[in-house]
C-alpha cells in the first residue's frame, strides 16, 4: 500500500514567504507568493500537509511579527484597509520592511 503524501516547509529566498511543498525528487521549486524560480537549499520541516500548514502559519506570523516591530513610513493613509485588500502588496510590504532588497531605494 501507498504511504500518505509528504510535505515539507520551504522559505523564498526572494521575498521571505515560508510555504508548504509536496516532496519531489527534483530540488527546483517556485514560490507561490513571488513565482521566484529556485533550488532547495533548506526544509524547515516535513511531515503531513496540515503539520506542514500549521508550521508555516506559525513562521509567518512570527516573521510578520517581527516586521511590525520597526514602525515603517508607509506610503498608505488608509491604514484602516481590510487585509485582503492587502494581499496583492504582499511582496511590496516585504520590500518596504527591508526583507528583500530591491535594485532601487523604495521612495
Amino acid at each position: 500500500h501507498r504511504m500518505g503524501q509528504r510535505f515539507q516547509v520551504l522559505r523564498c529566498f526572494s521575498c521571505g514567504t515560508f510555504q508548504v511543498h509536496q516532496v519531489k525528487k527534483s530540488r527546483k521549486w517556485s514560490c507561490k507568493v513571488c513565482g521566484e524560480k529556485q533550488m532547495l537549499l533548506k526544509a524547515y520541516g516535513q511531515g503531513s500537509g496540515s503539520d506542514c500548514r500549521r508550521h508555516v502559519q506559525k513562521l509567518n506570523l512570527l516573521r510578520a511579527g517581527m516586521e511590525v516591530a520597526e514602525p515603517v513610513n508607509n506610503d498608505r493613509e488608509n491604514t484602516g484597509v481590510p487585509q485582503d485588500e492587502n494581499v496583492g502588496r504582499q511582496v511590496r510590504h516585504y520590500e518596504t520592511y527591508g526583507i528583500y532588497k530591491p535594485k532601487s531605494t523604495v521612495k
